[in-house]
């Protein structure tokens, strides 16, 4: 239940609220003239609401005073004034949404709740949180954070599939940072951003001769040695990559390309791909056995619009260094959308608004399309 602070001097609006709110919120009124700032310092609240024509001398000036604390829980207008330029100003003031009386607790409350969620009132995790945040109360991501320590203490190799944007890497650094191998090296390649013809060298490493302007130099699978190896869009190597990659995963051997010598490599493989395998392995463009090898464990992270509860709570943790927050509006609006870029994208739209708008609160206005 919401603890939710009523701050106005009128005493039948405040005991309908309290009426209305019962079960949803536990309300508590607040005498105006008793010092506001100070007694959010000291009390914890997740939503203020202001009276702003009937909150003593000055609502508009409590309201600004409201704001001007520190860490401020989210901050809302209650009041029978429905005057449009009441409104601009309140939320020129501070104040992310404006309501009047006679109100419908329950439509107010879902509201302002992705608010509350987005301003950290509310624990951003309920479990204990990653080292790598992975942002979200959906059951979805709730998943996903369970998979990530459930798997990170064994030593298998994890598949992470999802779309581009959805986090993968931040999975494979929370699989290393809470295993066993958290000392050693973590090594992260994109096998999409390597030409075909050095996908094996950069596996295995090369000698120098082994080919055109070949060096000695140490594949991935050395550098990893004792730690973690992400391969991101595992799903580009070429047929000769997976082969020499399927060898590695079987033997724990590395021959560097034109070397003599063999050495033995201990790292645990995680790989991403944002494609169907399965597909893949049908098609001929990636062999059956090393997808048996590569998804012994699998986290699927899911896209974003299959978790759109979780776009206030993101909005809020790619904002928190900004000191700006939503309007009520605006998190309406970025709910609505796709994002198919998903949580990379909906960060820089974000980063974007927060650009556009010279206020603290972030309106739809200032959203790109």
């Amino acid at each position: 239940m919401k603890k939710v602070l009523f701050v106005s001097a009128t005493c039948a609006d405040a005991a309908a609220l309290v009426y209305r709110a019962r079960g949803t919120w536990s309300v508590r009124l607040f005498d105006a003239a008793a010092g506001l700032a100070q007694h959010l310092l000291s009390h914890r609240y997740d939503c203020v609401f202001v009276d702003v024509a009937r909150a003593g001398a000055d609502g508009f000036a409590l309201l600004a005073e409201a704001a001007g604390v520190p860490a401020h829980p989210p901050l809302f207008v209650l009041s029978r004034e429905t005057a449009p330029l009441f409104a601009v100003k309140a939320v020129d003031l501070g104040a992310l949404d404006y309501f009047t009386f006679p109100c419908d607790v329950d439509a107010i409350d879902a509201r302002v709740s992705p608010v509350c969620a987005q301003a950290g009132r509310f624990p951003l995790n309920r479990e204990d949180p990653l080292p790598f945040p992975l942002i979200g109360s959906s059951e979805a991501m709730r998943s996903v954070r369970d998979l990530v320590r459930r798997y990170a203490p064994l030593g298998d190799p994890v598949l992470v599939t999802g779309e581009t944007g959805t986090g993968k890497e931040l999975v494979s650094r929370n699989l290393h940072a809470l295993s066993a191998r958290a000392a050693g090296p973590f090594v992260a390649v994109n096998m999409g951003e390597i030409p075909q013809s050095l996908a094996s060298a950069t596996l295995l490493g090369s000698s120098r001769g082994a080919f055109t302007d070949a060096r000695d130099a140490r594949g991935v699978f050395e550098r990893a040695h004792g730690g973690t190896l992400f391969m991101d869009e595992v799903a580009e190597l070429d047929s000769g990559a997976q082969a020499a990659l399927l060898r590695v995963l079987d033997d724990g051997i590395v021959r560097p390309l034109g070397g003599e010598s063999e050495r033995a490599v201990d790292a645990r493989v995680v790989s991403a791909t944002g494609c169907d395998l399965s597909e893949a392995t049908r098609s001929g463009r990636f062999r059956l056995d090393l997808l048996h090898r590569l998804d012994a464990l699998r986290i699927e992270i899911p896209p974003l619009r299959d978790r759109v509860e979780d776009i206030a709570e993101l909005a809020g943790w790619g904002l928190r260094d900004s000191g700006k927050v939503l309007s009520g509006q605006a998190i309406r609006v970025l709910s609505s959308r796709c994002w198919p870029g998903n949580v990379r994208q909906l960060i820089h739209c974000l980063r974007r608004a927060s650009l556009a708008s010279d206020r603290p609160v972030i309106r739809s206005e200032h959203l790109p399309s």
